[in-house]
């Protein structure tokens, strides 16, 4: 039989089941958009937990150690800020997390599988206010170590380049006065520091160079530069007591490459 001969035959048969024909078609076309749907989705849900991440880093190399932790209440939204009032005594995170101390650390150097364990030293904000002039509590702030493979989830504009910039989340867009994304980029901020040991308060100005898309793990967060960072710490530790100088909310350390896997990763827990 030609080729010719078996189309015809085909088309025939085709055509005089065409209720047969019709619902083989409709569940060939169903099944190939659900295959089609299904791996968009899961490819669309696995970048989604990448981006949500990676301010964490790449292939659980980073880790942040902090002491046990109690969970406090969770404010969603932008806090109005009430003068006076400073980032000690205001509820930055969810979290109150107690000191680690100089023993700490080298506790955590003896620890196998770990490598470049340093102490992280915190800043804290009283208010992030924007071009309409209104003041909120600073939420988290933090600067990126140029050494790891932290990256930032960019929605508009780019990472930080020089000292005074500063890349800001989407939760502060609205709150601060801007149209969106775009329109805060270039656009000055500013946030207010305050030393706790001797009632100073300083405001510094940062020029908005890029905004991040939400993030469920740390939301209302800012980044500056670590230069800037390291300005901000003096300050905020000058008259310092000795006994506070060697205490730190959180240490950051390495996984060896060798404990980059869920089994070895509890056995460094």
């Amino acid at each position: 039989m030609k080729i010719l001969d078996m189309i015809g035959t085909s088309a025939s048969n085709l055509w005089r089941n065409k209720g047969r024909t019709f619902l083989t078609v409709i569940a060939i076309f169903i099944g190939a958009f659900t295959i089609t749907l299904t791996s968009a989705v899961n490819s669309g849900v696995n970048d989604y937990i990448n981006r949500q991440l990676s301010i964490f880093g790449k292939e659980n190399k980073g880790v942040q150690i902090v002491k046990k932790v109690e969970m406090n209440s969770i404010s969603g939204g932008l806090e109005e800020y009430k003068e006076g009032e400073t980032g000690g005594n205001q509820e930055q995170s969810i979290y109150s997390t107690p000191s680690l101390a100089k023993s700490d650390i080298e506790k955590l150097k003896k620890i196998e599988g770990l490598e470049n364990v340093k102490p992280a030293e915190n800043i804290l904000g009283d208010y992030i206010e924007g071009a309409n002039g209104k003041k909120f509590v600073a939420g988290n702030i933090t600067s990126i170590n140029e050494n790891t493979d932290v990256k930032l989830d960019i929605k508009a504009g780019k990472d930080i380049s020089t000292k005074n910039e500063a890349v800001i989340s989407q939760d502060y867009i609205e709150g601060l006065g801007f149209k969106n994304a775009e329109n805060a980029l270039g656009k000055t901020i500013k946030m207010q520091f305050s030393n706790q040991f001797n009632g100073e308060k300083k405001v510094y100005e940062f020029k908005v160079s890029g905004v991040m898309n939400k993030n469920l793990v740390q939301n209302q967060l800012t980044v500056i530069s670590n230069e800037f960072k390291k300005e901000i710490l003096a300050f905020q530790q000058k008259n310092m007591p000795e006994a506070q100088k060697e205490k730190y909310f959180a240490a950051t350390a390495s996984l060896k490459p060798e404990f980059r896997n869920e089994e070895k990763l509890q056995m460094v827990k």
